[in-house]
Formats: structure tokens, sequence, C-alpha cells
């Protein structure tokens, strides 16, 4: 009779235990999860066969978030234990995290498990000022570089690390920001880096955004001093897509030649004046209004200066045609609508 029932008392553990292999659980889930928040959910698995070859998992049912890894990774952590962990972002107010379906494959045995992930109210955030409408829990600026972009303008490039960062989402108000773009978004949860441009009028001399630390879940304001950096700005006076002051002095002295030749070809009346004439408005067209024209790919990387490690500030997501302006070394500077820049020869599409 003992015998029986400690094995009943050992069969009934052993059920309690089955129940219990697989369980999900939030790290500091006291703390509040924001809207657009990036934030980690650890997962724990406890086995009871000591011979598991290999973890199955996938997830479903789930509502308001982005996975931004749908593998689960285990770690095994000794004596039957495994852990993992998730990263998701907050895209509603009203999310619910997913099941998790688990299977545990042994030598003899397959063991399911699932769990039903919680369902979660994020909370709002009222942006004022300044807001970048970043959430991070560690966010730098590592480096800042501001260069001439045209005569009334500079641009402003500042180069972020940060941890749990939503940095797709940056779009800064203030600041009399004329454009704004983000490029070279790299993540390895929960790090991120990624370089971001600001085309801002040349008399503003800081450069202020606000955003949320979800540590302390307090506001918080960088301000970067809009200094010029004097080693790169005298390469890119030229960026602007209209004619240089020179070049309008150029302009200007060649049609004041023309009006000068048809003068002379009227009051002398000699054939030569007017080959004179007829050359001098050749060499206008041709310098000054016919625009060669080019196809570059998807994924060409405009830069600031014609040189490898200058600032990306655009990448084109599709072939486009643009506008040759000028060319040194393997670069050539383009305009493509209201953007100028430097891109490597090699990303031309030739015909």
């Amino acid at each position: 009779m003992k015998l029986i029932l400690k094995y009943l008392l050992i069969s009934l553990c052993f059920l309690f235990a089955q129940e219990k292999v697989f369980y999900l659980k939030y790290e500091e889930n006291k703390n509040t999860i924001y809207k657009n928040q990036i934030f980690r959910v650890n997962l724990s698995l406890l086995s009871f066969d000591d011979n598991i070859l290999y973890i199955e998992s996938n997830m479903s049912n789930y509502r308001g978030i982005k996975i931004f890894d749908g593998s689960v990774q285990w770690q095994d952590l000794g004596e039957n234990k495994f852990s993992s962990f998730l990263y998701f972002k907050a895209l509603s107010t009203n999310i619910k995290l997913p099941d998790i379906h688990l299977t545990l494959v042994g030598y003899k045995d397959k063991y399911h498990q699932s769990v039903k992930g919680d369902s979660i109210q994020t909370k709002s955030l009222n942006w004022l000022g300044n807001s970048s409408y970043l959430l991070s829990s560690s966010l730098k600026v590592v480096d800042d570089e501001t260069n001439i972009y045209d005569e009334k303008n500079n641009m402003l490039t500042l180069k972020f690390k940060g941890k749990n960062t939503n940095i797709e989402d940056l779009h800064i108000k203030g600041n009399e920001i004329i454009e704004q773009n983000i490029t070279e978004i790299n993540y390895a949860h929960p790090d991120m880096t990624a370089t971001y441009y600001a085309i801002i009028p040349n008399y503003i001399n800081e450069f202020k955004f606000n955003y949320l630390d979800i540590n302390s879940g307090t506001f918080m304001t960088k301000t970067i001093k809009v200094t010029l950096d004097k080693k790169t700005s005298f390469l890119i006076q030229d960026i602007n897509p209209d004619i240089k002051t020179y070049d309008k002095y150029k302009l200007i002295l060649l049609m004041l030649f023309i009006a000068l030749s048809l003068f002379m070809a009227y009051i002398r009346k000699k054939i030569s004046y007017l080959v004179f004439t007829l050359i001098l408005i050749l060499v206008l067209v041709k310098v000054f209004l016919i625009q060669t024209k080019t196809t570059i790919g998807e994924g060409s990387r405009f830069r600031v200066l014609p040189i490898d490690n200058s600032t990306i500030f655009y990448i084109t997501k599709k072939n486009r045609k643009v506008v040759v302006l000028n060319k040194v070394d393997n670069y050539i500077k383009i305009q493509f609508q209201n953007k100028v820049g430097w891109v490597d020869e090699k990303n031309i599409i030739k015909n």
C-alpha cells in the first residue's frame, strides 16, 4: 500500500511539474510601458527530461506590437533550465503579447506547452516643444557635424547610439528645420546606431530636442552646439543646385559679349560678327542651359562630400533619374528633386 501511495505521489508531482514546464514573465513588469516603446520580455523554461535534443518555439495571437525577431533562441542554464528573451515594440495603447507554443523534443518523447501572452494598456505621451518622438533607456549623440548646405542653410548631421530606442520614429519638431531624414539604422537589440541629418537656417547656433527616458519616465533635453566644420565646409560651398555666384558673373559677361557682338554685326554689317555671336550662343547653351542627366540605381548613397567616409544623408529606394552637376575622382555630384549630394559613379546605370 505504501508503495502504491508513493508511486501516486510521484506521478502527481510529475504531472504538476509538467503543467509548470514553461512560464513567461516581464522584466521589471512594474514599469509603465509607453506607446512606441521598445521593451524586452524574458522567457524561462524548466524541463523534466534530462535528454532534450532541441526546442521548437512559435508565436501566435498577438495584437498591437511589432516583433523584432520571431525566432526564440534558448540559452541552456544547466540543470534542465533554459532562458530566452524577445524584443517588442508597442504600436498602440492596447496591446497583447503573443501566445508562446513550445515543443521539447527528447530521445523518446515530445513535450508540448503553451502560455498565453498578457494584454497590456500602454501609456500615450503628450509631446511638446522640440519633441523628437524618441523613447530610450540610453541615448547618446556620439558625433555631430555641421557643413554649409547653401547660401542660407547648413546641414547638421548627428550620429546616435542608444538602447531600446525607437529610432525609426525620429522626427524633430522646432529648430526651424527645413528638411530632415534618418539613414543607416542598425539594430542589434537592445543596441542601436543611426545617422540623422537636418537642413537648418545658418543663423541657428543651438539645436535642441527632447526624448523620453524610459527608466525614469521623464523627458530629457539634448542640446547640440551648431558649429561649422571649417575643414570640410570649403569643399561643399557649391552644393546648392542654383548657379554659383562666380558662374552668375560669367553668365552676365557672356551675355554682354553676345549683345556687343550683335550690335557690332548690325553696325559693321560683317558676317564675321554673326559667326562670333553664334559661337558665343552655342557656348552659352552648352555651359549653362544643357543639363547632363543619368540614372542611378536603388540603394545609391548621397554623401555630403566626395570622400568614402563622408556622412550619408539619403539612400535611394529605387532607380532614379538625376542631373549631373560635377565630378571629382570616382564621385559625381548630382541633383535629385531638392537633394544635392555626391554619389559613387559605380551606382550609375548604363544604358
